[in-house]
């Protein structure tokens, strides 16, 4: 990853961004539907070619919900076809 920080504004908006997604509380289905101890991978796919930026704001944001096991794939200003892998998460499936 870069040496871009994170700062407290960015990680405010953040904050203020999942609680509004939230409503403020949990999610409501996940609550109902998923066990509190099950664990799942994520896989972060490009839908189209481009070029990659934001991951420090992605990887602070998967962090603020819980996930710890991050692996950035790629780096900020790499070029990726369609379907190239750019993060993989692993943690609650909750988060």
């Amino acid at each position: 990853m870069s040496d871009i920080k994170v700062t407290a504004s960015t990680l405010e908006l953040i904050k203020l961004a999942i609680a509004e997604d939230l409503d403020g509380g949990q999610d409501i289905t996940s609550v109902a539907t998923v066990d509190s101890g099950d664990l799942s991978t994520a896989h972060f796919v490009a839908r189209k070619s481009g070029v990659i930026a934001g991951l420090h704001i992605a990887q602070a944001t998967l962090e603020f919900v819980g996930i710890s096991s991050i692996e950035l794939l790629v780096s900020d200003g790499d070029h990726v076809q369609a379907g190239t892998e750019i993060i993989r998460a692993h943690g609650s499936t909750r988060a």
